[in-house]
């Protein structure tokens, strides 16, 4: 999405976002809702937004910094591994931005998280590796740019790589290793497979986001010489652990010679007619040339990703739509009309059993004047009444004509309060009325519109109960219910629980 500056805290920075590496799901979550709910179906024709895509790593230039920010500065090209909302501009810690110009590798293909997961099996899993000691690697795509990142850390940290496809011949190339990295889909190795390997003393098993089988498999084995270790992207790539880690990784991949690095391997993603029938993006963990999403032209790339960028909605309300509120000429209902004019709503009719009093006559006149673009009309109405509603829209299509409407707030309330055992059959008749029968007129006279709100005022007193307001619980109740049985039928529904 496009993104607009907002106030920065001390610590953060805000980036023009340049290029971001298109990771796959198996790798990281994708999306904001799946890092936040996991890997759940998501009907788009329940969805009133898009779901927001996740960068993880990327790059761009430095447009603004917090007053506590030394590291980098305005004007800086940098790269980061930090799970964010995709926009062309993003805020982020300070601490997890390195300057690209220290790092001129990692300016074309921003793959830091490949490095993350080095430095973590490198420094924190395996021993240090000796002169003459045997690394192999264990993936079914030997060419990947991972592949390549590993292998050199691996040389630099002094070991001997082996790169293997896990097939039956695999023993052959790694029988003298003396550790293992696993990378997925890849998630495990046969009990009879380690028995062949007399000289295995550490196995790196590397966890993408969808593998939760792999610690199960690791508790399957039972091997007294071979100490197994799991890295788990999921945790690796967790916020607060990335903002520790960065100082020590920022000296580690400065010790390495950079020549290593220098052909790591970007191609740019072009969205196809066909895109969301195909899988379009190889998995990041086996890709041999990783896709980069780009937003703004540089010197190494021209070409710009044919991505469309989400514009988010500004205004709550349309000025040329009709936006009713039952019950608006007092308490949160009119909170409420003032609410849909100040946020641009053009035409707000309320709903009242009541004429306006010459006070709040001039309230309406008053607000008018303030939001020069809002029309406000106040129509005498008992939403109890079907009749009554029905000959309310009828005049509310008439005032606006030609006006759709697009939204009803529905705030009618009675209140009868006493306990269970002193309240009458029409005490509860009087405190339901407005609020089951008015929301079904409502609802019915508004059935072939298409609105984007539908709002029920219910109460804290629908499930925390009232000792004195049974009848009120139980008509907020209802609304409650009502609105999930909207929301399921298609329809827009939200009821709000005030306390």
């Amino acid at each position: 999405s496009t993104g607009t500056a907002t106030q920065l805290d001390k610590q953060s920075v805000e980036i023009q976002v340049d290029k971001i590496c298109l990771h796959s799901e198996d790798y990281f979550p994708i999306s904001v809702s799946s890092c936040n709910f996991g890997n759940t179906l998501y009907w788009n024709s329940q969805a009133g937004d898009k779901h927001r895509l996740l960068a993880l790593d990327f790059s761009g230039t430095v447009t603004a910094t917090g007053s506590d920010v030394k590291k980098v500065k305005v004007g800086d090209h940098v790269v980061s591994c930090y799970p964010t909302a995709a926009s062309s501009r993003v805020q982020i810690p300070g601490t997890v931005c390195f300057n690209a110009r220290k790092f001129p590798f990692l300016q074309n293909v921003p793959c830091v998280s490949y490095f993350i997961i080095a430095w973590e099996i490198f420094t924190q899993k395996l021993p240090k590796g000796k002169h003459g000691r045997t690394l192999g690697i264990i993936t079914t795509e030997p060419s990947s740019v991972l592949c390549h990142v590993l292998s050199a850390a691996a040389e630099e940290t002094g070991w001997r790589t082996v790169l293997a496809k896990p097939n039956p011949n695999v023993l052959q190339y790694i029988n003298l290793c003396s550790a293992l990295v696993i990378l997925p889909p890849v998630n495990r190795l046969s009990q009879e497979d380690l028995a062949h390997m007399s000289f295995l003393k550490d196995v790196v098993i590397v966890c993408g986001s969808q593998q939760s089988d792999c610690i199960q498999n690791v508790s399957e084995i039972d091997h007294e010489n071979v100490s197994f270790h799991i890295l788990a992207i999921a945790r690796l790539f967790r916020k607060a652990p990335l903002k520790e880690v960065q100082k020590t990784l920022h000296a580690w991949i400065s010790s390495m010679d950079m020549k290593w690095f220098r052909n790591l391997s970007g191609s740019v993603f072009q969205q196809t007619e066909n895109f969301e029938g195909l899988n379009s993006v190889m998995s990041y963990f086996t890709c041999t040339s990783v896709p980069l999403a780009v937003l703004r032209r540089q010197k190494d790339i021209s070409v710009l990703s044919d991505i469309p960028l989400y514009e988010p909605q500004k205004q709550l309300f349309k000025q040329n739509a009709v936006y009713v509120v039952a019950g608006g000429l007092t308490g949160l209902g009119f909170e409420t009309v003032k609410f849909i004019a100040e946020n641009g709503g053009g035409c707000i009719a309320i709903l009242s059993r009541r004429i306006p009093s010459s006070e709040k006559r001039e309230e309406l006149r008053a607000l008018q004047q303030q939001y020069k673009g809002s029309k406000v009309v106040s129509v005498q109405c008992d939403v109890t009444s079907s009749s009554d509603v029905e000959k309310a829209f009828q005049s509310i299509a008439t005032t606006f004509m030609g006006r759709p409407i697009k939204g009803v707030f529905q705030s009618a309330v009675a209140l009868h309060d006493g306990h269970l055992e002193v309240l009458k059959l029409a005490d509860f008749h009087k405190v339901l009325s407005p609020k089951v029968a008015g929301t079904l007129n409502l609802h019915w006279a508004t059935r072939d519109q298409e609105l984007d709100y539908f709002v029920c005022y219910s109460s804290v007193a629908s499930f925390l109960g009232n000792a004195t307001q049974t009848n009120y619980a139980a008509a907020n109740s209802f609304l409650d219910l009502f609105c999930l049985y909207r929301r399921n039928c298609g329809l827009s529904g939200q009821a709000i629980n005030w306390g």
